[in-house]
């Protein structure tokens, strides 16, 4: 569409200045959008989740983030990337909202792996996107309030699946 756009403005040069004006607001309009698509596929599943790891995506979350983002234990590489993708989901959706601090941690003792998260409350449509992808790797998520206006959401995955594939976490 950008690329049409471009070759409308330039067979458009000699038309009305409302015209031209129009193609370069779409085209402004394609600009921020093909940016904003890139920021969040960054952050449903960025680079360095699949070249560094769990930790050092959330890391890179942690500092790329205008909401406070206080890390805790976050040592759980390496881990099969289905299992790395649905951990880094709950901590980047919750500083996704940016409407307040998240803490963040996560531990693998006895064949799971367990991601714990704490920040703002998290609408309903959300917790239900993430208890899906959750789920999708056999794992559970579950979803307190310890105080109002705060969620607190523990995901804990197998690392040994259903599937006939084992997953090593």
């Amino acid at each position: 569409m950008a690329v049409r756009l471009r070759l409308l403005a330039t067979d458009a040069s000699g038309a009305e200045e409302r015209s031209t004006a129009l193609i370069a607001e779409a085209a402004e309009q394609i600009a921020l959008a093909i940016d904003e698509l890139r920021e969040v596929a960054h952050g449903l599943y960025p680079s360095v989740l699949v070249d560094q790891g769990l930790a050092a995506a959330i890391e890179s979350l942690a500092e790329g983030s205008t909401t406070p983002v206080r890390l805790g234990n976050v040592e759980v590489d390496p881990l099969e990337a289905s299992v790395a993708e649905a951990a880094y989901a709950p901590v980047a959706e919750m500083v996704a909202l940016g409407t307040g601090p998240v803490e963040a941690r996560s531990t693998r003792e006895g064949g799971s792996l367990t991601v714990e998260v704490g920040g703002p409350s998290v609408p309903d449509d959300t917790l239900l996107e993430l208890a899906d992808r959750i789920g999708a790797v056999d794992g559970v998520l579950t979803a307190t309030h310890p105080s109002a206006g705060r969620t607190k959401l523990v995901a804990e995955i197998p690392c040994a699946s259903r599937s006939p594939k084992p997953r090593r976490c």
